[in-house]
């Protein structure tokens, strides 16, 4: 029987490539701990989970995908509930678009970005040397 390799330190986590890190124990129960029955997204405050009226079960499939951000990356390995967002899936894709367009191009993008960060907690903050 093969044993499992032990998971990675700290400053491993910190050196790892980001879809691996994604990958590690850590990552998967440290996002785990968001999935409660009252889940919202940060930004829309979309409801993850759906609850039968008559019995106050919850159903079986969340109402979309969830997602958990970072809001930077300098505690990589050793994340608080402060460091990541829980956002739903089409808030997570706005917010970077919004992040992208607002850096490549002027005008409408940066206007929209800039009343996006005034209005939600999002921030972003690049993160230096990120491997790909």
């Amino acid at each position: 029987m093969a044993k499992r390799k032990p998971p990675p330190t700290i400053p491993e986590m910190k050196d790892m490539l980001w879809k691996d890190y994604m990958k590690t124990r850590h990552w998967y129960h440290f996002r785990k701990t968001f999935d409660t029955d009252d889940a919202i997204c940060a930004i829309c405050g979309k409801k993850k989970w759906e609850f039968y009226k008559k019995t106050g079960l919850r159903k079986k499939k969340p109402t979309c995908q969830f997602q958990t951000h970072h809001l930077n990356y300098d505690a990589l390995g050793e994340e608080t509930p402060d460091d990541v967002l829980y956002l739903c899936k089409t808030c997570h894709g706005l917010a970077h678009d919004l992040e992208m367009a607002s850096r490549t191009r002027k005008g409408i993008y940066t206007i929209l970005y800039d009343l996006f960060c005034r209005s939600t907690p999002w921030e972003y903050i690049p993160f230096k040397d990120r491997k790909r």
